[in-house]
C-alpha cells in the first residue's frame, strides 16, 4: 500500500528522476565509449582484436545474468538504494583495478566482470525507482532517464580521449574509475519509499484478517498467513468483503523466470529476433572506432564519431518515442525498419573511406539504428500484456545476455581472421536481416499464454482454508 505522503509526481520524484538521469550520463558513457577504450587496449597489451572483444563480452553476459538477480531476489532483501551503492563501487573498482593490469586477461575480470556487475545493479533499479515515485508522468521522466545515455555518449568520448592523450592508458582508467564513482552521490538520491510509509504503517498498525471462517471467531491474519505464503511458487492470496476482493501477489526465486513463455511460439520468436537483433543495435557504432583506426584515421577524429552518433541517437530515441505513441505506425513495423536499416548500414561499410562518409553514415546509425531499446517494452506490453512485462523482459534480457557475450566473440575473430572488420560489419548487418524477417513472422501467431485456475491450499499448522489464486 502507498500512503498519500509519499510524493508521486511531485517534490523528491523529480530528484529521483534528476539522479537517475545523471547516473545514465556517466555510467552509459563510459560504457558505450568502450570502442575507445578497446583500440587502447590493442595497442597497450599488443592483443588480438577477439581477445580485446571478450571484455565487452563478459560485461554483457555477467549485466544479463545479474539483471534478474538484483531485480527479483537483492531488491527484496535489501533497499534499492543500498543496491545501487554497492554498484557504484563495483563499477568504479571494474574500471580503476585496470590501473594494475599485466595482461588483458586481468580486464576480463575488471573491466568485464566487476563493471558488467556493477551496471546490473544501477541501470535497471534506477528504471524501478522511477516508477515508483511517477505515474502520471512516469513515461515523460523514463524516456528522460534513458535519454541520459544518449547525452553520456555525447560527451564522454572527448573526455575519455583527453584523459588517455594526458595520462596514458593506466590514468586514464584511474580517472575513469573516480568519474564512475560519483555514481554513488546519485545512488544516494534514490530514497526508498518505505522512508514516508513507515511512520504511516505504524501509526496504523494493527493486525489484518486475511481470510475467516464462517460461523467462527477464529481468522488468519497477514502475519500469520506469511511461512505459508513463502511455500507458494508464486500466489495472489485474496481476501472478500461485501462483495469487494483484495489480493496481494507473492513471488519466489523459483518462479524467477516464466517458463511457460517457452511454449508461446510468439515469444520464441520474439527472442529469436532480439537476439539476433541486438548484436547490430549495440555494437556496428562501438566497432565503428577500431575500424577507423585501422583505415588510418587520427583519433580525435574517431572521437568525434563517437559523440556523432550520441547526439544523433538522442535525437531519433525521442522522435522514435513520439512516433510509437502516435500509435500512427506499429511499434513492431518501427523495430523491423530499424533492424533492416542495420542490415542496409552493415552491408555498406565497405564503401566508407572518407572523413565526411563516416560523419554521415553515424548520423544515420544515431537516428535510424538503435531504436530495439526503445521500442522493445512497447512490444512485448502489445504482445503479452502489461501483467506479463516484468517476466517476459527479465527472460528476454537473461537470455541475450548469451547471444551478446557470444557476438563480440565473433566480431573480433572475424577480424583476426580476415585482417580487417568488414567481415564483422557484414555479419551485423546479415543477423539484423534475419531478425527483422523473423519478427515480421510474429504477426502470424497468436500470443495467448496459459492461467492456472484458483485453488483451495489449507494451512496444516492452523487448518485454515485458504483461497490462493495461482498464476502463470
Amino acid at each position: 500500500m502507498v500512503f498519500s505522503s509519499v510524493p508521486i509526481d511531485r517534490g523528491w520524484a523529480w530528484m529521483i528522476g534528476f539522479g537517475a538521469c545523471v547516473q545514465n550520463i556517466i555510467l552509459l558513457g563510459v560504457l558505450k565509449s568502450f570502442g575507445i577504450v578497446l583500440v587502447e587496449i590493442i595497442e597497450e597489451f599488443g592483443s588480438s582484436s577477439s581477445m580485446a572483444s571478450a571484455i565487452i563480452s563478459v560485461q554483457s553476459t555477467c549485466h544479463g545474468f545479474t539483471v534478474p538477480v538484483v531485480l527479483h531476489i537483492l531488491t527484496a532483501i535489501f533497499s534499492i538504494r543500498q543496491v545501487m551503492l554497492c554498484g557504484s563501487v563495483l563499477a568504479s573498482l571494474g574500471v580503476g583495478l585496470g590501473f594494475f593490469a599485466m595482461n588483458v586477461e586481468f580486464l576480463l575480470v575488471t573491466y568485464g566482470a566487476l563493471l558488467g556487475i556493477g551496471n546490473a545493479c544501477l541501470y535497471a533499479p534506477s528504471l524501478v525507482m522511477i516508477g515508483q515515485y511517477f505515474d502520471k508522468r512516469r513515461g515523460l521522466v523514463t524516456a528522460l532517464a534513458v535519454a541520459g545515455g544518449s547525452v553520456g555518449q555525447l560527451t564522454a568520448p572527448p573526455v575519455i580521449r583527453y584523459l588517455f592523450d594526458t595520462y596514458g592508458f593506466r590514468g586514464g582508467l584511474l580517472l575513469m574509475s573516480a568519474l564512475t564513482l560519483h555514481c554513488a552521490v546519485t545512488s544516494s538520491l534514490m530514497r526508498p519509499v518505505s522512508y514516508y510509509t513507515h511512520n504511516a504503517g505504524v501509526k496504523n498498525s494493527k493486525p489484518r484478517t486475511i481470510c475467516c471462517n464462517k460461523g467462527s471467531n477464529e481468522s488468519v491474519t497477514q502475519e500469520q498467513l506469511e511461512p505459508l505464503e513463502k511455500k507458494t511458487s508464486n500466489a495472489v492470496v485474496s481476501k472478500k468483503q461485501n462483495g469487494d476482493t483484495e489480493s496481494a501477489e507473492k513471488t519466489s526465486c523459483a518462479n524467477l523466470i516464466e517458463l511457460s513463455l517457452l511454449k508461446n511460439v510468439k515469444f520464441i520468436l520474439l527472442l529469436l529476433s532480439s537476439c539476433l537483433g541486438t548484436v547490430g543495435a549495440i555494437y556496428i557504432g562501438m566497432y565503428i572506432p577500431p575500424h577507423a583506426k585501422d583505415l588510418g584515421f587520427e583519433d580525435h577524429q574517431i572521437v568525434w564519431f563517437i559523440t556523432i552518433i550520441g547526439a544523433s541517437d538522442l535525437v531519433g530515441r525521442v522522435a522514435c518515442g513520439a512516433l510509437a505513441d502516435t500509435r500512427m505506425i506499429q511499434c513492431q513495423n518501427l523495430l523491423i525498419a530499424s533492424f533492416l536499416i542495420n542490415g542496409l548500414f552493415g552491408n555498406l561499410v565497405f564503401s566508407l573511406s572518407l572523413y565526411w562518409h563516416f560523419c554521415v553514415f553515424c548520423v544515420m546509425y544515431g537516428l535510424l539504428g538503435s531504436h530495439y531499446f526503445s521500442l522493445i517494452s512497447l512490444i512485448l506490453v502489445d504482445f503479452f500484456g502489461l501483467k506479463m512485462l516484468t517476466k517476459s523482459f527479465g527472460f528476454l534480457i537473461f537470455l541475450e545476455a548469451i547471444t551478446n557475450g557470444i557476438g563480440p566473440l565473433i566480431l573480433g575473430y572475424l577480424r583476426d581472421e580476415t585482417g580487417d572488420y568488414l567481415a564483422s560489419f557484414y555479419y551485423m548487418g546479415n543477423t539484423s536481416i534475419l531478425a527483422a524477417f523473423i519478427l515480421f513472422t510474429t504477426r502470424f501467431f497468436h500470443s495467448n499464454l496459459s492461467y492456472r485456475k484458483p485453488s483451495i491450499v489449507v494451512d496444516p499448522e492452523n487448518n485454515k482454508s485458504l483461497l490462493i489464486s495461482s498464476v502463470s
